[in-house]
C-alpha cells in the first residue's frame, strides 16, 4: 500500500496523488479526517472514498470536474467543501447506476457538474 500524508486544504500534486495505490489514498483521506476532526457521517470508508474519487478526477484533469471545482472555489467555498460538492455528484450518478441498472452516462454528469451553484453549498448563517 502507497501512501503519503493528505492535507484536504493543500492537496499533493496530481502525480503524487496519481502514483498513490487507492487503498493508500482512502487510508490518507480518513487519517487526514481524522486528524482535523472533519465530520464523515455514518461511514467513514465511504466518505473517504468519494473524496478520492473526485481527486482522482481533479488529478486526471477531467474538464467538466475541474471547471466545476475552479468555479466554486473562485464562488468562496473552501476546497474541502468544494469537494463535498462534486462529490454529492458522482455520488448521484453511482446510484443510479447502481439502482436502475443503467449505464453512466458522463454527458448528463458533466452538465451536472457544470450546474452546482456554489451558493448552494456555503454554511448558513446561524441565527
Amino acid at each position: 500500500m502507497t501512501r503519503a500524508p493528505y492535507d484536504i486544504a493543500n492537496p499533493p500534486t496530481a502525480g503524487d496523488w496519481l502514483a498513490m495505490d487507492e487503498p493508500g489514498c482512502i487510508a490518507a483521506v480518513e487519517d487526514a479526517h481524522r486528524r482535523t476532526r472533519s465530520p464523515v457521517g455514518q461511514n467513514p470508508a465511504a466518505h473517504a472514498l468519494l473524496h478520492v474519487v473526485v481527486e482522482n478526477r481533479l488529478a486526471e484533469g477531467h474538464g467538466a470536474v475541474v471547471e466545476a471545482y475552479e468555479r466554486l472555489r473562485a464562488g468562496g467555498l473552501s476546497r474541502h467543501t468544494a469537494v463535498h460538492a462534486l462529490a454529492s455528484v458522482a455520488t448521484r450518478h453511482m446510484v443510479a447506476v447502481l439502482e436502475q441498472s443503467t449505464d453512466f452516462d458522463q454527458s448528463t454528469a458533466d452538465r451536472d457538474y457544470a450546474a452546482l451553484d456554489p451558493a448552494a453549498w456555503k454554511p448558513k448563517p446561524k441565527p
